[in-house]
């Protein structure tokens, strides 16, 4: 039994002993009585309830909650566009390359001249870094032997992301460098003027005649030794390169 029953107890049978008594001694206990039962309704009112105490404690820990999903919700996706098929973009290359310098297979950077706008507001912006494969380089073996120097666009790259390309390569300044030791040169010329002196004479019979054959010759030979000189061929740093998109690039 609790201290305060017994207490509680104890207070009814004093009251009943002095109601047997009558008078002075009842109202006596009357007045213990109530001063025991308003200590108990005292102890009573202020003890919490456990369900109440229970339910305190978590609410902080809901609204946390709460808050925690609230700032970790991920920002809208940014709508893709496309940049369309037959666009061209202007690029100018980072770096000379040569036909004796490169290999075919190496890497060209290059940027792009001008901004391009595709659709949903997307763009391809100036600046951005195209990659190029090479793929051909041949020189010049003669006047009339062509220079090859080919390149594969790969892919597009800015704001932190890579864009693959379809695309080819529509125009290009290649620069036409002689390649060819100079006493190749004076070889051709001589023997030209060589060849050029003994006709003369031959045909002429006097010593002016293998001076004027001589003088031609050696025109001769100088047209021969630029007909038949190796060209390289170079595309400057800096300079003008198109490329075409075959195909769309979906950008993000």
């Amino acid at each position: 039994m609790s201290r305060l029953s017994m207490r509680l107890a104890g207070a009814m049978a004093l009251t009943a002993a002095l109601a047997a008594c009558g008078g002075k001694g009842a109202a006596s206990g009357d007045s213990a009585m109530s001063s025991d039962l308003q200590m108990a309704g005292g102890a009573t009112a202020t003890q919490p309830a456990l369900g109440d105490t229970a339910r305190a404690s978590r609410a902080p820990a809901a609204t946390s909650g709460a808050r925690r999903t609230e700032t970790s919700k991920p920002a809208p996706a940014r709508p893709s566009g496309q940049i369309a098929e037959g666009t061209s973009l202007v690029l100018h290359p980072s770096a000379k390359v040569c036909t004796n310098t490169n290999k075919v297979g190496e890497e060209l950077k290059a940027t792009v001249a001008d901004a391009v706008q595709g659709t949903n507001g997307v763009s391809i912006p100036a600046g951005a870094i195209v990659t190029l494969k090479i793929t051909a380089l041949k020189r010049s073996e003669n006047s009339k032997d062509p220079i090859d120097m080919g390149f594969n666009p790969v892919s597009v790259e800015f704001g932190g992301h890579t864009y693959a390309l379809n695309a080819t390569v529509t125009e290009e300044k290649i620069d036409r460098i002689r390649n060819e030791p100079k006493e190749k040169d004076v070889q051709k010329v001589v023997g030209g003027a060589v060849l050029g002196a003994i006709a003369g004479k031959l045909i002429g019979k006097s010593t002016k005649g293998a001076v004027v054959g001589a003088a031609t010759g050696a025109a001769a030979g100088a047209g021969v030794a630029a007909a038949t000189a190796n060209y390289e061929g170079c595309i400057a740093q800096g300079s003008n390169m198109t490329i075409k998109l075959a195909s769309p690039v979906t950008i993000q």
